[in-house]
């Protein structure tokens, strides 16, 4: 299965999966690029995925392996994950800017 097919399989089972109530409420009715709602939709559900789940699961490992490639076409899309001086609590996806951390900082 190719990566593209895993994200649209990905986007199908996010808009059924109950635990996306919080990232659905931030995206929703935002001016994103449906690409880029998917993406980050999808990063948060299987951000939920890998963090939570059990470290030996491989069910766990596959969405932190997906959630990794879901992350790499965000960076690939001009976005970024934080800002300089910013504590991990208040770090979030957003189009990078020069005081984004961008990819291997």
């Amino acid at each position: 299965m190719t990566a593209d097919m895993r994200l649209m399989q990905l986007a199908a089972i996010i808009s059924i999966v109950t635990t996306l109530g919080s990232a659905a409420a931030a995206y929703a009715g935002s001016s994103l690029p449906a690409n880029v709602r998917i993406l980050l939709k999808s990063e948060t559900a299987l951000n939920d995925l890998c963090r939570g789940g059990p470290g030996d699961d491989p069910k766990t490992m596959q969405a932190c392996d997906d959630r990794n490639a879901v992350e790499q076409r965000l960076y690939a899309a001009g976005w970024c994950y934080g800002k300089r001086g910013q504590a991990g609590y208040q770090m979030k996806w957003h189009k990078c800017t020069k005081d984004s951390l961008h990819q291997g900082d």
